[in-house]
């Protein structure tokens, strides 16, 4: 690790600290340092976030692994710079964003994702704090333009027998993981950044539940729960769950067209973009828009 020199430390959490450095060529890395002794795997290149990364080709909107070193103690990730820090931070000193600057960034959060689905991952933990910024300003217009998903330490390979039943954080969980269906797949990374993309028109999470039950509850009053008839597959759970913790009326239906005007009634958003938050926020994930479907939405056509 003699190639690197720390500058400071930008973050912590459960798997150690990560640091902002520059190497010997005066280029700044970002190195996520690990106890190897509590990791879960022998060996660090078999690490869910190493594997994943060395198998997807390069991509403009996905963080670059540069390179693992591994010393008696310690397994240190080398990852590009993103200096502009976290959206979430971003949005927290910035305040809430206007349609044009959601359209710069989802776009290419779409971008990573169509390219991480199309390579048979999934990311199975996106949230703001999980998309970096390569500026803290933008161009001349005032758009981000370097977006990076990062944190691959969740991911998993499409149909892995390994798919556990606990991915992503709460907030920004789809209800198929809710509902405890092991079958998921790229859809739970549409839900999340669905969600993500409402909580940058507000600044306010769009389903801040405490527990997984209220997590259920706050998205079926929002959405409205499904027909029974249509409760199959990934939703087959759902009916109970409504039994056992709601009081519903038959006028509490999910319709497409209800989500899209509940939806642009409580971002204050324009119908276009609520089309496609109501799409990415399908109950169904068989119904939920794909990553490269939504790059071709409207939305950014305009």
């Amino acid at each position: 690790m003699d190639a690197y020199t720390p500058v400071r430390r930008v973050g912590s959490g459960t798997y150690g600290d990560v640091l902002h450095a520059v190497d010997t060529k005066g280029d700044f890395v970002a190195i996520k340092i690990m106890n190897s002794h509590t990791l879960c795997v022998s060996d660090p290149l078999q690490l869910p976030e190493v594997a994943t990364l060395r198998r997807l080709p390069p991509h403009p909107n996905i963080i670059r692994l540069i390179r693992v070193v591994v010393t008696r103690d310690h397994t240190h990730l080398i990852f590009e710079y993103a200096g502009g820090g976290t959206l979430l931070n971003f949005l927290r000193s910035s305040g809430p964003l206007k349609e044009h600057m959601l359209r710069n960034i989802a776009f290419r959060i779409l971008q990573g994702l169509y390219h991480i689905h199309t390579n048979s991952v999934i990311h199975r933990d996106l949230k703001l704090e999980n998309i970096l910024l390569t500026s803290e300003t933008g161009d001349a217009n005032g758009d981000i333009v370097g977006v990076k998903i990062a944190d691959f330490g969740l991911s998993r390979a499409q149909g892995s027998r390994q798919n556990t039943d606990y991915v992503s954080t709460r907030w920004y969980r789809a209800p198929e993981l809710l509902l405890h269906y092991s079958g998921y797949g790229p859809p739970i990374d549409i839900w999340a950044a669905g969600c993500c993309f409402a909580e940058l028109l507000t600044g306010d999470p769009l389903f801040p539940g405490d527990t997984e039950i209220q997590q259920l509850q706050l998205i079926c009053a929002f959405l409205k729960p499904l027909k029974p008839d249509a409760c199959k597959g990934a939703m087959h759970a759902l009916p109970r769950f409504i039994t056992e913790n709601m009081t519903v009326s038959d006028a509490d239906i999910y319709t497409l067209a209800e989500a899209r005007e509940a939806l642009r009634r409580e971002l204050g958003c324009s119908h276009v973009l609520a089309d496609l938050l109501a799409h990415m926020l399908a109950w169904n994930p068989e119904d939920r828009i794909t990553a490269q479907r939504a790059l071709m939405h409207q939305f950014f056509a305009i």
